[in-house]
C-alpha cells in the first residue's frame, strides 16, 4: 500500500511540475525538456515545493552548468 502511495504521489507532482513550468515558460515548454529534465523538475515541485525559475530557465536552455549549480540541495555538510 505504501507503494502505491507512493506512486500516487510522484504521478501528482509530475503533473503539478508539468503544469507550473508551462505557466512559468509558456504553454508546451515542457515537451522540449527530456524525461531526465522533467523528473529534475519534478523532484522540486516534490521536495521544495515550487520550481526555481533559474533552475527550469537553465534546463530550458540547456545550460547545465547554472541547472546544476541551482539543483544542489543544501545539508548540514554544506551550508
Amino acid at each position: 500500500k505504501a507503494n502505491e502511495f507512493l506512486l500516487e504521489d510522484i504521478d501528482y507532482n509530475f503533473n503539478r511540475a508539468k503544469r507550473q513550468f508551462n505557466n512559468e515558460h509558456g504553454a508546451g515548454q515542457w515537451d522540449n525538456l527530456t524525461e531526465r529534465e522533467q523528473y529534475m523538475v519534478t523532484n522540486h515541485t516534490y521536495n521544495p515545493g515550487s520550481i526555481y525559475k533559474k533552475f527550469s530557465g537553465a534546463l530550458l536552455n540547456k545550460d547545465t552548468k547554472t541547472a546544476g549549480d541551482e539543483f544542489k540541495r543544501l545539508d548540514r555538510s554544506n551550508r
